[in-house]
This record gives structure tokens, sequence and C-alpha cells, in this order.
């Protein structure tokens, strides 16, 4: 209930502000930028009065609150920056060889897949906390069994998605965009391809949370830009703006086999659910978004 007003004070003003700059005629760059920053320095101020049965009040008590969510999200910080930087380093290099026609066809086709961001980033408020519980109450097959069904329904749901927009890639683009982006419908097929492992890294993405283990997915989000970082570039060199989105394919594919490994050999280490001094829960960090 908590992390629901925080998010409707947070998201629901932003909604709110901007439609009233539209009817002011005021929307700008700006106005839109400081709408976000003081909804968000609302929202923030709000999390922060949310918890203060659980932080304390004097600053040793709030400080020992805040070490575990520090400790546990600068690696979580750290994965995001890293997959920013993978994926703009493939936009520009595909400005760089191709022209700004390749980031702007890129970024029109995964516009139609902004119905499943909505949908994963509303199971991220929803499945580390479950998973969590699940495993703290039942143990690791059981965890296991949960990732798997989680992995495996999301990418039959994104493939079945990627798929009817495959198929009418054409039609789509042209009922979304007109002619501007015509010729361009094989690429979503490679983009929903990119999406379908971005549902599947999901289940080991979450079991390593649950495990306390974020250092992990930021070891594998290195790794992933390293190994792939080179071979985009040859194929953006070579395939243009279909290279580019190839180059997706292969970032996922890459970061899903390393966080499968990785937590393939983590769950092995891990006998039973150990709760330390360095772990933190799910309901805490959720009380701080």
């Amino acid at each position: 209930a908590d992390a629901l007003a925080n998010d409707l004070v947070c998201y629901g003003l932003q909604l709110l502000g901007m439609v009233l700059l539209v009817q002011a005629d005021a929307l700008s760059a700006l106005s839109a930028m400081l709408t976000i920053g003081f909804t968000s320095a609302l929202a923030c101020i709000l999390g922060l009065y949310q918890c203060r049965r659980w932080l304390g009040r004097s600053p040793t008590s709030l400080w020992d609150g805040l070490r575990p969510c520090l400790q546990y999200g600068k690696w979580l910080l750290g994965s995001n920056l890293t997959a920013w930087l993978r994926v703009n380093l493939h936009l520009y290099v595909a400005t760089y060889f191709v022209g700004v026609n390749a980031p702007a066809v890129l970024k029109a086709i995964q516009t139609l897949f902004g119905p499943t961001h909505i949908f994963l980033h509303g199971l991220e408020s929803v499945v580390p906390q479950f998973a969590t519980r699940l495993y703290s109450n039942s143990g690791r097959a059981r965890l296991n069994r949960y990732l798997l069904v989680l992995a495996v329904g999301l990418g039959v749901g994104m493939l079945l998605y990627g798929g009817v927009l495959s198929y009418f890639a054409d039609e789509v683009l042209n009922l979304v965009y007109g002619d501007h982006y015509a010729g361009y419908g094989s690429i979503v097929g490679i983009v929903a391809l990119q999406y379908v492992l971005i549902a599947l890294v999901t289940g080991p993405n979450v079991g390593l949370r649950v495990l306390k283990l974020p250092r992990l997915i930021f070891k594998a989000s290195v790794m992933d830009l390293c190994l792939t970082g080179i071979g985009s570039l040859g194929l953006i060199y070579a395939f243009g703006i279909a290279g580019a989105a190839t180059a997706k394919v292969l970032s996922g594919a890459c970061m899903l086999c390393i966080l499968f490994v990785f937590y393939r050999r983590s769950v092995g280490s891990d006998a039973h659910p150990a709760h330390t001094d360095r772990s933190v829960s799910y309901t805490h960090l959720r009380a701080h978004e």
C-alpha cells in the first residue's frame, strides 16, 4: 500500500503536470524535466517518511538502516549504468557508420514493444518479493522451479507478442508512422528476438537478487559489454541497421548465458536460505522507490 501510494504521488503528479503543461501551451524540455524532478523529490520525501519506523530517528540508526540498501543497491546501480552504456554504444556506433537514421529506426521499432515494458516493470514490483519469500520458506528447489516457470512463461509470451508484431510488421509500421519507416519490417523480427532474450534473462536475474548476489549481475553486465562490444562494431559496419539490431540480440544472448552460469554456480553452493547482516529485504528496497 505504501509503495502504491508513493507511485501515485510520483507518476500520478507527473502525468497531471504534463497535462497541465500541454493545456497551458508551456510544455518544453526544461518544463518537463522540472516537473519530473519536482514530483520525484516529493515521492522521495514521502518514501523517507513511510520508512521512518524502519530507518529510525537518530543519525546512527538512519545510517544503520540505509547501509544495507547502499551495499546492495550499488551493484544494481552499476549494472544499470553498464546496461545503459551497452545499449547506447550500439546507437552511437550505428549513427557513426550508418547515419542519424539508424537510431531513429531502432527507437521507432522499440516503441512498438512499449506495452511489454509496462508489463515487465510491473512484475518488478511483485516478482522479487514473492521469490524472496518463496526461497526463505521453501528453499532453493522451489525457487528454481518458480524461476523456470517465470522465465519460460515470459519468454513464450514475448515470443507470441513479437511473432505477431513481426508477421504484420510492415502494416504496423505504416499504421503507426505512415511511410516514414517503410521497408524496415524485417528489423522488427530481429528486435523481437532481443525482447525474448530480455524476458528469459528475468529468471536468473531475479534468482541472483534473491540470493543477495547483485555483484554478479554487475559482473555479468561488464563481461557482456566487453565480449560483445567489439563484435557489435563489425556487425554494424557490415550490415548497418540490421547489424545494430543483431548486435543487441547477441548482447542479450551473452547476458543470458553468463547470468545462467552465475546463478547455477551460486545456487549450487547455497544449500539453504541464509540471511546475513549485509542482506536487505525487497520490502525495504521497494519502500524507497
